[in-house]
């Protein structure tokens, strides 16, 4: 039997199936900082549990609909309205120190570290929402996913760099720990993962969100396999 008559939400949703993707290259947030943080730490964070294997991002021109976001199991994707990469709009919803301190005109947005993990957490509250039916996400499993989430972002180090040491044939690479004093205080027992990559063979992938879960926490591997614990500096010389 057809269904010939949608109810309003269905109707919406249907055609928020049909949006355009985002092109994040041509449209006014290419330059967009906070803009590419959220695309990218929202499909990081798909990637913390191997339920949500496969199903791609896609952040689309949503227009007026009051819908976040929606999930087509036909092409398993995630359809994320493209308002949750306006500073603007997120804000408006969510006060935090970085709107605070840009709506007093201290720092920018565009130009500052990112901080606005909140934005984060709340598309993947709604994927959570919008995935637990189709892929049969019990509660507990829906908690243990977003506190992980949550420890992955505030464990994420930020103000990444690598530059030339002063010793030749010597990389530095430097960074910060998300949450400072908690890094401070317990340096001993923070690790970190490094993998330095050639750029003749992985240019072409240096966008791709990495995950990996270890028992032993976080920690560095070298090309001869050698580990150690990291404290924010690094320095490593190709043999």
């Amino acid at each position: 039997m057809f269904k010939l008559v949608r109810t309003l939400h269905e109707e919406k949703a249907r055609l928020f199936g049909l949006a355009d993707p985002i092109n994040l290259s041509r449209c006014r947030w290419q330059s967009d900082s906070f803009a590419r943080n959220v695309i990218r730490l929202t499909k990081a964070s798909l990637l913390t549990c191997s339920r949500f294997k496969g199903i791609e991002v896609q952040f689309v021109d949503g227009g007026d609909t009051s819908i976040d976001l929606l999930y087509d199991q036909t092409r398993k994707a995630l359809l994320i309205h493209a308002k949750w990469l306006d500073f603007e709009w997120v804000h408006s919803k969510y006060f935090c120190y970085a709107s605070s301190a840009a709506s007093r005109g201290i720092g920018h947005p565009d130009t500052d570290e990112f901080t606005c993990y909140h934005a984060v957490e709340d598309i993947f509250e709604h994927a959570l929402a919008e995935l637990r039916g189709p892929l049969h996400l019990d509660y507990s499993a829906v908690f243990e996913l977003r506190r992980r989430l949550r420890r992955m972002l505030e464990q994420m180090p930020v103000r990444i760099k690598v530059v030339k040491d002063d010793t030749p044939g010597t990389l530095k690479v430097t960074w910060k720990g998300n949450k400072a004093t908690v890094t401070k205080r317990y340096a001993s027992v923070v690790n970190y993962h490094v993998v330095l990559h050639d750029a003749t063979t992985c240019e072409g992938k240096r966008t791709n969100p990495i995950f990996q879960l270890r028992s032993g926490g976080l920690c560095l591997s070298t090309e001869d396999g050698s580990r150690h614990r990291l404290h924010g500096c690094l320095r490593i010389s190709r043999p």
